[in-house]
């Protein structure tokens, strides 16, 4: 988990392939769990999730094959984040996670490197920049200077990472503080939502804020009509704050956030639409797209000059569509709404509180990083990829922890 949070902020300082490094470190991991742990923890990898995911995976793995494919190396390095990385860190987690006391480990380390990211965005923005920091920002000033407003970044790849990344913590966090076995892990988890939510506001992305739709899977969770009316009040208020009135309007960041919620008074709004409708006569004729690493960053790098390396994606979903085709696209979305489908099943039916509203937590911001995945190409990145990857491990895992007995010292938060 931290070298996923870190590694992207390390390459600016050094030109080491340290995403490879990675992957043979996750793949040592697996192993290296599989001969550490019980038959039980292994028959555990035997359930729907796996081979739903096997089933994409699989896919993906076909995409070699693909006529339109430009060369093997772009298809392993693109692959790795839309379907490798996903499989694997959720067999591990299934490998691994032995207790509940586990899952507070997984979540207080995330929320801990939460808050360091927030922090260091925070740096940058009232203390400065270092001076390798300036010269990446040079090559990438285009898209994060705005304005003559800076987009900050934090240790992430870039600053839309970084504010999803934020966005998605403190999701989570806020709804982590609602109840707690102690006032002060409640006091920290908000803490972390309210410096993470201003991380995200700093990083400039408007798609980031579309994270906090999953709250209102949090609220359908919680099975209290007064809560759901309520939350969904509030969320309605600030939507007509941000569509409705310009109050604010001298603060940048509430400019970025308006600007999100009034798509048709955004010239690259209509840009993407346009991209998008040249994307579909492109690949009418194709239906398995045009390959995995023929689109975007890979593309532009790996086949230079051609119609989807010069066609951004902009979005996750229309990145899937264009290197798969209508046929893989198919298949991603009946992937993600099978984890979302039984997941909200086997979090809806929990039993023990304290461990729901943890796994209403992490379900709510796993879906709210799948909203914003529409508007930006969040999900298959670092950092983001390794939570929500560990978060649907967990989800699926909670009911093995799952007792009828109710969590003493619990810390509710009353709306």
């Amino acid at each position: 988990m931290i070298v996923g949070l870190i590694v992207n902020g390390i390459t600016r300082y050094v030109s080491a392939p340290l995403g490879t490094s990675l992957d043979i470190v996750l793949v040592i991991s697996i192993f290296s769990a599989l001969f550490n742990v019980s038959y039980d923890n292994v028959k555990k990898l035997n359930n729907s999730l796996i081979w739903v995911l096997l089933l994409w995976t699989g896919f993906t793995v076909l995409e070699i094959l693909n006529p339109e494919a430009v060369s093997f190396e772009a298809w392993f390095y693109a692959v790795r984040a839309i379907s490798f990385y996903i499989i694997f860190l959720i067999i591990l987690t299934f490998l691994v996670l032995k207790s509940e006391k586990l899952i507070d480990v997984f979540i207080n380390l995330w929320m801990i490197g939460a808050l360091v990211c927030a922090l260091y965005g925070m740096k940058q923005m009232y203390i400065g920049l270092d001076h390798v920091e300036k010269a990446w920002l040079e090559t990438a000033a285009d898209t994060h200077i705005l304005f003559g407003k800076i987009r900050y970044f934090s240790f992430c790849s870039d600053a839309g990472q970084f504010g999803a990344f934020m966005s998605f913590s403190s999701l989570v966090a806020i709804i982590l503080s609602l109840k707690s076995n102690s006032t002060f892990k409640s006091g920290f988890y908000f803490v972390v939502a309210v410096l993470c939510f201003w991380g995200m506001a700093i990083s400039g992305t408007r798609g980031a804020m579309f994270v906090f739709v999953g709250g209102l899977f949090y609220l359908l969770l919680t099975r209290n009509f007064r809560v759901f009316t309520l939350g969904f009040i509030a969320m309605a208020a600030v939507f007509c704050f941000l569509r409705f009135t310009f109050i604010g309007q001298s603060n940048y960041q509430i400019q970025r956030m308006r600007s999100a919620v009034n798509p048709q008074s955004d010239p690259s709004f209509k840009v993407r639409l346009e991209n998008q409708k040249k994307l579909k006569v492109y690949l009418a004729s194709r239906p398995i797209g045009g390959g995995i690493g023929t689109i975007g960053y890979w593309g532009s790098r790996f086949s230079p000059g051609t119609f989807l390396a010069e066609t951004p994606p902009d979005s996750h979903y229309v990145r899937i569509w264009a290197e798969t085709g209508i046929v893989g696209l198919m298949i991603h979305i009946f992937t993600l709404l099978f984890i979302l489908g039984r997941g909200f099943y086997l979090v809806y039916n929990l039993r023990d509180p304290l461990l729901k509203q943890k796994m209403m937590a992490l379900y709510a911001g796993v879906f709210g990083i799948l909203v914003a995945s529409y508007g930006n190409q969040v999900l298959a990145q670092f950092p983001t990829v390794v939570f929500w990857s560990i978060s649907i491990g967990v989800i699926f895992l909670a009911p093995s922890f799952d007792t009828e007995e109710t969590s003493k010292n619990i810390i509710p938060v009353k709306p």
